[in-house]
């Protein structure tokens, strides 16, 4: 299940950087949590705070980072183990797959803390309007698919507006995912996707709309889409998205499989035989990574600009920032 991490043996953390690991495997969010995945010093050192716990469905990876920025964390020269725990039982901690299945054994490593970087590590900061509105007014609004009224767009999702945004997706049970009000026992909350959002602001593994996105196969390779603004000046596109720890972006086929087993209805964008238009593709692994990077810094909702076509620049050529873009999408199906 484990894949890779940033630190390691000869791989020390800069004492402002974070740890991370990543997993050939989707994980049932659940169970990312700080008694599955601890740190302790080595040596008799005092312990080390809590990290702060932070899961990416679209890398698969997950991130432990310093609880309170600017202050002290992990002390440089200072040695520490990462323990993965197996669930002793359904209430105990230990890393679960979406299927159930926990790890095989308990895994550790060790690092060294070096000096600070530089720069402190820090994901990237996103825009709905700039950086996701417009990807999602070029994949969702095709034969009025997620546009218009709640009434009339599919599954009751509107995603052509940041109004359409905050009234129907942000902290609104997904309705293939509705069994009943939102779960707050331990157990419920243990079954993949049962009573899951689709946008939980601040918890994009526990985001029904981005599990929808990774349904679908990515992309062959990135195309220029026709310049989109949904701002006023247009913002400048966001460079693409890098996790730390080595990691796949395409899940394997068994992944996918396991996917759909879970996540009822078919993908976002629906397909669209023969498709080799941007806007008939389906998002690529960097704009998954901008709609992650949204919902993981709170889902925030301002007033957008209604997005307007600018100078259209081609459809043939990758695009280096892979910035997204609207236009008449089909996403027929249930949410």
């Amino acid at each position: 299940m484990l894949l890779g991490t940033n630190v390691g043996t000869n791989r020390p953390m800069p004492e402002n950087g974070a740890i991370q690991l990543s997993f050939n495997r989707y994980i049932l969010p659940s169970t990312v949590v700080r008694q599955s995945i601890t740190i302790s010093s080595v040596g008799g050192a005092p312990p080390a705070p809590p990290a702060v716990v932070l899961y990416d469905p679209v890398a698969r990876t997950v991130t432990l980072r310093n609880p309170s920025p600017g202050q002290t964390w992990l002390t440089e020269g200072q040695s520490y183990r990462v323990d993965l725990k197996v669930p002793s039982n359904e209430d105990k901690g230990g890393l679960v797959a979406i299927d159930g299945a926990p790890l095989e054994r308990p895994l550790s490593f060790q690092f060294l803390v070096g000096a600070p970087s530089a720069t402190p590590w820090s994901e990237p900061k996103v825009s709905l309007c700039a950086d996701v509105l417009p990807i999602l007014a070029a994949k969702c609004l095709g034969s009025g698919c997620h546009s218009g009224t709640e009434r009339k767009a599919a599954a009751s999702l509107v995603l052509d507006s940041s109004l359409g945004i905050k009234l129907t997706a942000v902290d609104r049970v997904a309705q293939a995912a509705n069994t009943s009000g939102r779960s707050t026992t331990l157990a419920p909350r243990r079954i993949f996707g049962l009573s899951m959002p689709l946008v939980d602001p601040g918890n994009p593994g526990n985001s029904w709309l981005l599990y929808k996105m990774l349904l679908a196969p990515l992309p062959p390779a990135p195309r220029i889409p026709s310049a989109y603004s949904c701002t006023s000046p247009t913002v400048p596109a966001l460079a693409a998205y890098t996790p730390l720890a080595p990691y796949s972006e395409a899940p394997t086929e068994r992944e996918t499989r396991a996917l759909q087993d879970y996540v009822p209805g078919r993908e976002m964008p629906f397909p669209a035989p023969g498709a080799e238009a941007y806007e008939q593709l389906p998002l690529t692994f960097a704009e998954r990574e901008r709609v992650r990077l949204w919902i993981a810094e709170g889902a925030d909702v301002p007033d957008c600009d209604v997005c307007r076509p600018e100078k259209a620049r081609g459809t043939d050529v990758p695009d280096a920032n892979d910035s997204g873009a609207p236009r008449a999408a089909a996403d027929a199906g249930s949410d």
